[in-house]
C-alpha cells in the first residue's frame, strides 16, 4: 500500500512528528505515513510536483498566510492548524543565574545575536517580533543558520541570544542550561500546520484530510485552556 507522504522541515520531524503521527495513525487506521525531512523550500517544491500531499511547517501565529508565503506556493495552499510551540529569546546565564547576553530596552550595548537566515520561516517570524519593539537593545549578528538545532548549539557554547523553540529547549531551561534572555513580550506564538494543494488527492490522502480538518475542529477549543500550561513547560501541542 502506497503511503501518504508528509514533508517538513528539520526541527519538526524530531519534535513534532513523534508525538503526532502515532496519534493520527490511531485515527486513519493502518495506512503507511511516510515523512520527509528538509528545508521549507524543497519541502513546497516536493508539494507542487507532487512528490508529497502534505507539507507541515511552523507559521508565525501574528502573520498573514498569505503574505508570509508570498514567494512559496504555500500562499496558493489551503491549510489546518494540528499544533503549537513558541519561541523564546535564550541564552546561557553567568555565574548569578542571569542571562549572560540580556534584551533590554534603551540599552547602547550591542548584544550578540544568532539568528535564522532570512528566507527561513523562524527568521520571518523573529524579524516581526524585533520590527515590533522599537526600544530593543541592539542586536550585533555574528552567526546565522537555517536550522534551530544548530543556532541552539552555538546558544549552549555562549556564543549570543538566540529565539529557540520551547520544543526543543525545554530541558535546557529546567536544567539550568539556558535561561529567559528577555521579556515575555519578545516570544513568537507559532502555529504548526499542514498545507495540501488545490488539486486532489488519492483517496487514501483525501481520507487523511478529512481527518485532520475534524480533529482540528474539534480540538481548538479543547486546547485553549492548556497551551499556554503546556507550552510553559516545553511541549509542542498537538491535535
Amino acid at each position: 500500500m502506497t503511503a501518504v507522504r508528509f514533508a517538513a522541515p528539520h526541527v519538526l520531524s524530531v519534535t513534532f512528528f513523534p508525538k503526532w503521527l502515532p496519534i493520527l495513525q490511531r485515527q486513519v487506521g493502518s495506512l503507511p505515513l511516510n515523512v520527509r525531512s528538509d528545508g521549507l523550500g524543497s519541502c513546497c517544491g516536493a508539494l507542487e510536483n507532487g512528490d508529497v500531499d502534505f507539507v507541515v511547517c511552523f507559521v508565525d501565529a501574528r502573520a498573514d498566510l498569505k503574505s508570509a508565503y508570498e514567494a512559496l506556493p504555500l500562499s496558493r495552499c489551503d491549510s489546518i492548524l494540528v499544533g503549537r510551540d513558541k519561541l523564546v529569546p535564550l541564552s546561557v546565564p553567568d555565574r548569578a543565574g542571569e542571562p549572560r547576553h540580556r534584551l533590554t530596552s534603551g540599552s547602547e550595548t550591542d548584544v550578540l545575536y544568532l539568528g535564522y537566515e532570512t528566507v527561513c520561516t523562524l527568521g520571518r517570524a523573529v524579524d516581526g517580533a524585533i520590527g515590533r519593539d522599537g526600544s530593543l537593545s541592539r542586536l550585533r549578528l555574528i552567526f546565522e543558520n537555517a536550522q534551530a538545532d544548530g543556532l541552539r548549539s552555538m546558544t549552549l557554547l555562549g556564543m549570543g541570544v538566540a529565539w529557540l523553540p520551547l520544543s526543543i529547549t525545554h530541558n535546557d531551561i529546567l536544567t539550568g542550561k539556558l535561561v529567559r534572555a528577555g521579556p515575555e513580550p519578545l516570544d513568537v506564538d507559532l502555529e504548526v500546520r499542514v498545507f495540501r494543494t488545490n488539486r486532489d488527492l488519492a483517496k487514501r490522502s483525501e481520507a487523511v484530510w478529512r481527518q485532520m480538518s475534524a480533529q482540528s475542529m474539534t480540538a481548538r477549543s479543547k486546547i485553549s485552556g492548556l497551551s499556554d500550561k503546556m507550552l510553559a513547560s516545553g511541549h509542542v501541542v498537538g491535535f
